[in-house]
């Protein structure tokens, strides 16, 4: 670990996550430490989960220090510890995105004299889990929740949600006006352009051929991507275009629920479970449409994937969705169990090409005016000059204040 700047003229932020693993805060920050020069930014990251994560080395490889700090069961000395990080390495400020728990961060930041940015990620507080589902365990896990987000909305220098919907939510919580919770977007980086050629090989190794409607999904295979769903929408389609073909990408503990029910649809032929993948943007050129019916998103970086990629997009009429496709004009929403209507956008824009190609020229333009790495990183540079300059002020204006006065 550097404990000194090589560039003292940077700012120094620290970021802190629950882990590295391939979800979306993770390949954001990842995208972000590779494009900011560290001349400018200097961004390290560090993990409260008790595991780094796949990506840890990633983050080493763009000269980010990765730092692991389990929270573990007393979060008293996480937060002496996570001072005592601060301190040690000078950093000038800490950007904080652990959701619910995240007032022990802005504790620790407190204690250490160092501004505080807590960003929000999703639209409900707490997720599910098996002990929010326990009537007396939900009911206190609840009563946390709003305490941590009440603590950390007051102490932060800086409140942010990835939408308009998470903000709402925070705010609603905190139970705040000020500071208010801003919106501010996160961004995805630019996919290199491939060949037709390219695409082709992509699709042979997959074992898809010229004719096949290629539908994808990527995300987490967790409850509220609701996979179950997506399966159902896949079979409506299949019934219309028996050449459809599915491709999910992603990791998580419902692989085997989704596996089973590919089976019982009789989908098994038609599917396929990808696991995790780097290719991203390279399946979802090769690909004719995405298909996310999630139940709910903060705001899904795969749908700004694929508006940057002129990917089709059918999804489902939730907040997060309904801001990444500004307000449905660049993808086809529809109510999270309306499969049939899914089902239906999604065979008319493959069937369609010249109306998906419409659509998919406007979401790119959203896409480069609000989504695109570029206009993120310039965004979070600003803020974090702002939140320090302002936070500096401030504290050389409490001790001026308090100097005595001179006799007279």
């Amino acid at each position: 670990m550097n404990e000194q700047s090589a560039n003292p003229a940077a700012q120094r932020v620290l970021h802190l996550v629950h882990g590295l693993n391939r979800g979306g805060i993770e390949i954001w920050l990842l995208e972000m430490m590779q494009y900011i020069s560290r001349q400018k930014l200097e961004m390290d990251v560090c993990c409260k989960g008790p595991e780094l994560g796949v990506l840890a080395e990633d983050f080493r490889q763009a000269g980010a220090n990765v730092i692991h700090l389990p929270q573990k069961r007393n979060p008293l000395v996480f937060v002496r510890a996570l001072r005592d990080l601060l301190i040690r390495m000078r950093y000038d400020a800490i950007h904080v995105h652990t959701g619910a728990h995240s007032s022990w961060s802005v504790r620790a930041a407190q204690s250490a004299g160092v501004p505080v940015i807590t960003t929000f990620h999703n639209t409900r507080f707490p997720r599910e889990s098996k002990w929010t589902s326990s009537p007396l365990l939900g009911q206190a896990v609840k009563q946390y929740t709003s305490w941590s987000i009440r603590y950390a909305v007051k102490k932060s220098q800086l409140v942010t949600g990835v939408s308009q919907g998470s903000a709402d939510v925070v705010q609603k919580i905190s139970r705040v006006q000020k500071p208010k919770c801003e919106v501010v977007y996160l961004g995805v980086e630019d996919p290199l352009v491939i060949s037709q050629g390219e695409i082709e090989q992509k699709r042979k190794a997959l074992q898809l051929t010229s004719a096949d409607k290629v539908f994808i999904h990527v995300g987490s295979l967790t409850e509220q991507k609701n996979h179950l769903g997506l399966l159902e929408v896949f079979r409506l389609i299949h019934k219309k275009i028996p050449q459809a073909r599915l491709l999910i990408v992603g990791t998580g503990p419902c692989r085997e629920v989704i596996e089973q029910r590919t089976g019982e649809l009789g989908l098994q032929d038609s599917a396929q479970l990808l696991g995790l993948r780097t290719d991203v943007s390279e399946l979802m050129q090769a690909s004719d449409l995405l298909l996310f019916p999630s139940i709910r998103e903060g705001l899904s970086l795969a749908l700004m994937e694929a508006s940057a990629a002129r990917l089709p997009i059918v999804a489902s009429n939730i907040p997060g969705n309904f801001e990444a496709t500004a307000g449905g004009k660049t993808g086809r929403l529809h109510e999270v169990e309306d499969y049939a209507a899914m089902a239906n956008s999604a065979c008319e824009l493959v069937q369609q090409p010249a109306l998906a190609a419409e659509i998919t020229h406007s979401a790119r333009r959203v896409y480069e005016q609000n989504f695109s790495l570029e206009t993120s990183a310039t965004r979070w540079q600003d803020l974090y000059r702002r939140v320090i300059a302002d936070f500096t002020g401030e504290r050389l204006l409490q001790s001026s204040s308090s100097l005595p006065e001179k006799a007279a």
